[in-house]
């Protein structure tokens, strides 16, 4: 899975996280509105297969001791189901 160039997509006021640190993968970001960042990501054809035949994602959050921050995992174009009662 690899972050993509938003940049290169057309999308206006990119910014990239970790531009200038090469320890990170640079982030391409767009600060939707204070306190809120949008990332799109592309799955390669081996991930897209995998979650076809029911893998799950999982989602690693660096939190360096600070508290967790909310975050979102969505599907382009595809609406949340309701949550199902056990």
């Amino acid at each position: 899975m690899k972050p993509v160039d938003l940049e290169a997509e057309g999308y206006e006021n990119v910014i990239v996280f970790a531009k200038y640190q090469p320890e990170y993968e640079p982030l391409p970001a767009v600060q939707v509105e204070p306190g809120l960042v949008w990332t799109k990501w592309q799955l390669s054809g081996a991930e897209r297969r995998a979650i076809m035949d029911g893998a799950r994602v999982e989602l690693f959050v660096w939190t360096f001791g600070q508290p967790l921050q909310p975050v979102a995992l969505k599907i382009e174009g595809v609406e949340e189901e309701a949550a199902a009662k056990p």
